[in-house]
């Protein structure tokens, strides 16, 4: 019965293993956050012939305004819920250990631009 019971935890201990292991896999092998930044600045500016830089107009979906929402509102990246801390965050994002992070939820574009000119990512 113990030997029963020692087997099957040694086999979720492997599982628990490979798990990890596909999932550290993953996060390596995604962009760091400035490669994600420099993406999103080029796919949100398009340049015209004289080279001025004009923002890109998202194409509305035509299903309606319920679909328009859901797009909208769609997770772009998959949430990995078990970073706890601001380093393993860092690490996972490959950013430097020395740079200043910050959060910023909703419509608040000239804080997020003043912070980013100030080196903060």
């Amino acid at each position: 019965m113990q030997e029963e019971q020692s087997k099957k935890k040694e086999r979720l201990k492997q599982l628990a293993r490979e798990q990890a292991k596909q999932n550290f896999e993953k996060v390596n092998n995604q962009p760091g956050l400035k490669e994600l930044q420099e993406r999103h600045d080029r796919h949100d500016h398009a340049t015209d012939e004289e080279g001025e830089e004009k923002p890109k107009k998202k194409k509305a979906p035509e299903n309606g305004a319920v679909e328009s929402f859901l797009e909208r509102n769609k997770p772009q990246k998959v949430i990995f819920p078990n970073i706890t801390d601001l380093a393993t965050w860092k690490k996972k994002y490959k950013v430097d250990e020395d740079v200043k992070v910050f959060i910023c939820t909703g419509g608040y574009p000239d804080i997020k631009k003043a912070l980013k000119r100030r080196g903060w990512v």
